[in-house]
């Protein structure tokens, strides 16, 4: 097939007046396709889709789509070193891509939210910001915050250490710790500070 630039040239050549054969020597090639591409006139070239390769993957596609849907907990590079004692020497990319298409969707559970009145229940957090103050604006600080938030939740059923137990028991609360980086479980003092 030709580029659409050498149908140009062929069109553009024969306007000229040069014959068949003076383009077909030219362009280095067959009188009979000259014609050919002269009697279609200028239209893009239409091209099939290619025949897919093969690829490294494809003996280990069955197996891996089996593995992940029979146990879809399964990582990649656990996957990928079965599949390397098999025999396969591609990369990790093709089989992380591979199996991102046939891993089976894993469903969410949705996340209680809950609202509290004030006085039930503390979130705490510690942030840290980099400031100037008017006074030094050259000189950056860093300035770490502590924040509490007020609220209420079930208990967690967390072993304290007695100091804590004790505090909580003169000042009447008790104490649930949250799993960190989890900004949902104590949305009230993350979010203000973003």
């Amino acid at each position: 097939m030709l580029k659409i630039g050498d149908l140009f040239v062929i069109h553009q050549l024969h306007r000229d007046g040069w014959s068949i054969a003076a383009i077909a020597r030219h362009m280095g090639l067959d009188r009979k396709t000259v014609r050919k591409y002269l009697n279609a006139g200028l239209q893009a070239p239409v091209y099939g889709p290619r025949a897919p390769r093969p690829r490294r993957l494809d003996p280990y596609r069955d197996y891996l789509k089996a593995r992940v849907q029979a146990h879809p907990e399964l990582s990649a590079m656990r996957l990928l070193r079965e599949i390397r004692a098999m025999g396969y020497e591609g990369g990790r990319t093709a089989v992380t891509d591979y199996l991102q298409q046939v891993r089976p969707a894993v469903e969410r559970g949705y996340e209680h939210r809950f609202e509290t009145p004030p006085g039930q229940q503390g979130q705490a957090d510690f942030a840290h910001f980099k400031v100037t103050f008017a006074r030094e604006p050259q000189q950056v600080r860093v300035v770490w915050l502590f924040t509490l938030v007020l609220g209420e939740d079930a208990d967690g059923g967390i072993i304290y250490h007695p100091v804590m137990r004790d505090l909580g028991a003169h000042y009447g609360f008790v104490p649930r710790a949250c799993a960190p980086y989890r900004a949902k479980t104590k949305g009230k003092v993350e979010r203000p500070f973003r």
